[in-house]
């Protein structure tokens, strides 16, 4: 199994950003008055979804996210996504930002940068945790009425 991967999404049209290797089907550089049809998410979001499967996290249905930097504090939580779409709406603030992420086996490490944290964050991405006691996830309300948890 691969150790790590690598990626980049963005929900802006980055097809014509050289920075981030984007590349037309003949691997030439997109000329400058090239017309995005959204492509660029799509191929990203794919590829963020296979990425998942390949390191082993594709059958999660649970995930919990920490350190998604806001104007006035850092935010995270619990979720379970419908699909990768989805899971990306988790990971992002509502505006314009740039990711760069490290996938491992056990989490995902992005950096998130946007209006709010420019310089990016120290996000990261795990599957939750289920209580030994209830078998409900940790962050799923009904685990609250667990005994260990009070």
């Amino acid at each position: 199994m691969t150790e790590s991967l690598k990626g980049f999404i963005s929900n802006s049209c980055f097809c014509a950003d050289p920075e981030h290797g984007s590349l037309d089907e003949n691997d030439e550089p997109y000329p400058d008055d090239y017309y995005c049809d959204g492509i660029c998410w799509e191929a990203a979001l794919e590829d963020f979804g296979q990425c998942l499967s390949e390191m082993g996290l594709g059958e999660v249905d649970a995930w919990e996210v920490r350190g998604i930097k806001l104007w006035n504090r850092t935010t995270g939580g619990f979720f379970r996504p419908k699909d990768t779409e989805d899971m990306m709406h988790h990971l992002v603030v509502n505006s314009q930002w740039h990711m760069e992420w490290t996938m491992y086996a056990d989490r995902v490490e992005y950096s998130l940068s946007h209006h709010d944290a420019p310089m990016g964050s120290a996000s990261v991405l795990r599957p939750a945790e289920k209580c030994e006691a209830c078998d409900e996830y940790m962050g799923e309300p009904s685990h609250y009425d667990c005994e260990v948890s009070a």
